[in-house]
C-alpha cells in the first residue's frame, strides 16, 4: 500500500475499505476482523479497524516468519550443542 494511498483512507475501516486498502477480498478482510490477534473495533454487530492500529498491526506483522525461522534456528542450535555435551 502506497503511503499517499494510505494517508487517504479515512480513520476507521470497514471491511469493505480494508479489502480495498490491502488489494485483497472482501472475505479476505472478514477474516482478518475476525482474528484474535487482528485490533478491531466492534460498534453493534460491525467490526471496524482504525487507521493506526492496523499500521501498528501491519508493522508487528511483517516479516514474523523471518523473526520465528531464526529464533526456532537458535532454539535448535542451543539443542545440538546440549546433545553434544551428553
Amino acid at each position: 500500500m502506497g503511503k499517499e494511498l494510505f494517508e487517504t483512507l479515512p480513520d476507521v475501516l470497514d471491511a469493505k475499505l480494508l479489502a480495498s486498502a490491502l488489494s485483497i477480498s472482501k472475505a479476505g478482510a472478514y477474516q482478518l476482523l475476525n482474528r484474535p490477534d487482528f485490533p478491531t473495533l466492534q460498534v453493534g454487530g460491525r467490526k471496524l479497524v482504525t487507521k493506526q492500529k492496523l499500521a501498528l498491526w501491519m508493522e508487528q506483522n511483517t516479516n514474523n516468519t523471518e523473526k520465528e525461522c531464526f529464533l526456532a534456528g537458535a532454539g535448535k542450535e542451543k539443542k545440538a550443542d546440549e546433545t553434544d555435551k551428553v
